[in-house]
Order: structure tokens, then C-alpha cells, then sequence
């Protein structure tokens, strides 16, 4: 990636050093938006390689929103399929017990689809992001505890890393508590 572009997607100078536990798609998703908003970013993942495992995601129209203002919806879409309806049938007999429209409404109603994806191709969307954005990925790499009553600075050391870490964490908060230094 060029300097230039990673200037434009980046709002400020990094202020945090943040620590993302789980690359799944949650934190991914976290880590591709602490990085938008200006932050350092290290995800840790036990798992040693991320792999194809899971089924069908359910992207709602919120998240399509968030993908296009991040500039991958284009992406998602290309991989995902837009359902026409959801239809509720009884376990008992079969018949059907009631029958949402997806499409066109939700794109109606929200100006953004309602989106079926596979784990892993969303997986792989959200890893390229997150990597064009300069967030580092620690794969094989196991949180064996957090001692919240430490300061900031030394939470990070609860991390047993399987395999070299590829960064130097200094700061470690959750998103419910973020306290820049």
C-alpha cells in the first residue's frame, strides 16, 4: 500500500496501541475500525493459520453501511449472496409461518443490502482490509489471562505468544475502556 493512500484511510497519528483478542470476525471487524480511527493494532489469534472453518454469516443492512463507508462493500458483495426472502416454516407440519422480503425492502428502507456470506470468504475480506490498513495479525498467539488492576502498560504481559510476536505490545484496553496515553 502506498503512503498516500494509507494516509487518506487513517483519520490521525496513532495515539493507542490497541490489542484485539480473536480474529474472527468481530475482531477484525474491530480492528479494521480502531485502525480507521487512527490507532495501532495487533489482533492475536490462537489458532496458528486463520482457516475455512464456519458456515453462512447474516450481513444486515447496518454492517453493509459500515463496509461502504470503509470501502470494501464492493468486495463482500461480490462474494455474498442477497436473499430475496426469509421464510419461518412450522417443524411440526411444514407450512410456513411467516415471510419476510428482503429484496428490494431492505435496500429500500436502508439504502444498503441484506447480505448472506460464508464465514471464510468474509473472513478474507476483512483480513485484506485489515492488513492494507497496517494491522498486524498474531496468529498462534494465546491470552492466558488480564489483570485489570495493573496499569495499562503492563496488561499485555498476560499474553503466553505460541510463536515470535511480530509486535511489542505496550498497552493493552478493551473497547470498553480505552484510555489513550
Amino acid at each position: 500500500m502506498t503512503q498516500a493512500k494509507e494516509t487518506k484511510r487513517i483519520k490521525s497519528r496513532p495515539c493507542c496501541s490497541i490489542i484485539v483478542i480473536g480474529a474472527g470476525p468481530g475482531g477484525l471487524a474491530a480492528a479494521i475500525g480502531i485502525r480507521k480511527a487512527g490507532h495501532n493494532v495487533t489482533v492475536v489469534e490462537r489458532m496458528p493459520e486463520l482457516r475455512e472453518i464456519g458456515a453462512g454469516i447474516q450481513v444486515p443492512p447496518n454492517s453493509s453501511k459500515i463496509f461502504k463507508k470503509w470501502g470494501i462493500l464492493e468486495d463482500v458483495v461480490s462474494r455474498a449472496v442477497q436473499p430475496h426472502d426469509i421464510t419461518i416454516h412450522s417443524y411440526k407440519d411444514g407450512h410456513v409461518l411467516t415471510k419476510q422480503t428482503l429484496d428490494p425492502a431492505m435496500q429500500q428502507a436502508y439504502h444498503a443490502p441484506y447480505l448472506v456470506i460464508h464465514r471464510a470468504e468474509y473472513i478474507k475480506v476483512l483480513v485484506k482490509e485489515a492488513e492494507e490498513l497496517g494491522v498486524t495479525i498474531q496468529l498462534g498467539s494465546v491470552v492466558e489471562g488480564i489483570d485489570f488492576a495493573r496499569p495499562p502498560a503492563l496488561r499485555a504481559r498476560a499474553i503466553r505468544w505460541l510463536s515470535e510476536p511480530t509486535c511489542r505490545p505496550y498497552l493493552f484496553q478493551l473497547a470498553i475502556r480505552i484510555r489513550c496515553t
